[in-house]
């Protein structure tokens, strides 16, 4: 119920001009323009210079959308920190980070550890993923709330699968073998007894899938608990299964 605008700083794989779209309940979406997303091999100055000019666009955008006194709520990322820095010199804003990983961790980056703890202490307030994350980085013991989801209440449904009986754990996000989520639940199978049923939904590269695969179809001709890649769903179809 309250107004706001979001802002998305993504890229496409296309060269694509700045948009605006009014929602039907008045919220307004920007997307920045895009810049084509160069492959690894071009040249490091290139790439360098594409970098510096949609942080550059980035800017000029929140500049031009943030007022004093707002509350900017920011998915947090390594890639907009000089810009929110820079920001915050500039304009008083209240700056709300919602952080639901340490990137660092998966960069395996002591040094790159230290610069992004230092970003998160920054922030006047958070939205925390787990209780965990609050507990280690909420040194500062400001306010903050700890909510991952779609943030709205789905209405009840009846439960039509024929497994009564059992006990269904999803699995659902990236397959990126540097976060381990969907290996860690297809291995966790190997520890369950037959009442459950481990259900493996979500995205990563074919060879990514593949690889997922084959590891579920090893657990399984050991394991009493059954489990299964489901697929990938998105929106209505996500919120069926």
């Amino acid at each position: 119920g309250i107004q706001c605008i979001i802002l998305s700083p993504a890229q496409s794989l296309k060269k694509q001009s700045a948009e605006n779209i009014k929602l039907d309940d008045g919220r307004e979406v920007v997307f920045l323009p895009t810049i084509c997303k160069p492959p690894r091999k071009v040249n490091i100055f290139k790439r360098a210079y594409l970098k510096i000019r949609r942080e550059i666009t980035l800017y000029k955008m929140l500049d031009s959308q943030v007022k004093d006194g707002d509350i900017l709520i920011v998915y947090h990322s390594l890639l907009y920190i000089q810009v929110l820095r820079r920001l915050r010199k500039n304009k008083q804003f209240t700056l709300l980070l919602q952080v639901c990983e340490i990137y660092a961790d998966v960069l395996l980056s002591e040094k790159k550890k230290k610069k992004e703890l230092k970003w998160i202490a920054e922030a006047d307030a958070y939205i925390f993923s787990t209780n965990n994350l609050e507990q280690s980085l909420n040194k500062g013991h400001k306010p903050s709330q700890v909510c991952l989801g779609t943030y709205t209440v789905e209405e009840n449904s009846v439960n039509k699968n024929n497994e009564r009986e059992c006990i269904h754990v999803v699995y659902a996000g990236t397959f990126d073998p540097r976060k381990g989520g969907g290996q860690a639940a297809a291995a966790a199978a190997a520890f369950l007894p037959s009442g459950y049923h481990v259900h493996i939904i979500g995205f990563g590269s074919q060879k990514e899938v593949q690889l997922l695969k084959e590891q579920i179809e090893e657990v399984s001709m050991s394991s009493s608990c059954k489990v299964t890649y489901d697929g990938c769903f998105s929106g209505r179809e996500y919120i069926e299964f």
